[in-house]
């Protein structure tokens, strides 16, 4: 957390001053939500559906935090990194790859 990113970050790299967010989990998707996207909005509405709390959650965070977030990082011009994998071997050769 810093003043230009006022979120819990998963990870932050201090020499690349990066910050990582780790969207492993099903409620992130598997990618960024797109509202213009029909398979976007499809699911969304799927999830919509189901009118739990925990796809209301899942709709909240995939179709606000995360855009709120992302937006942030963008309008601080932060070095930030969304990580849509929960498989250890792919997260650790995106992260190698940055540091190359």
């Amino acid at each position: 957390m810093s003043i230009e990113y006022p979120y819990n970050c998963d990870y932050y790299i201090k020499p690349l001053k990066l910050y990582i967010e780790l969207q492993a989990y099903w409620t992130h998707n598997n990618h960024p939500y797109n509202k213009n996207n029909i398979d976007d909005i499809n699911i969304l509405n799927y999830w919509k559906s189901k009118n739990t709390k925990k796809y209301n959650d899942a709709i909240d965070t995939w179709t606000r935090r995360d855009i709120e977030k992302r937006e942030c990082a963008k309008n601080n011009n932060i070095n930030y990194l969304e990580i849509f994998s929960n498989n250890i071997n792919e997260i650790k050769n995106i992260i190698d790859n940055i540091q190359k």
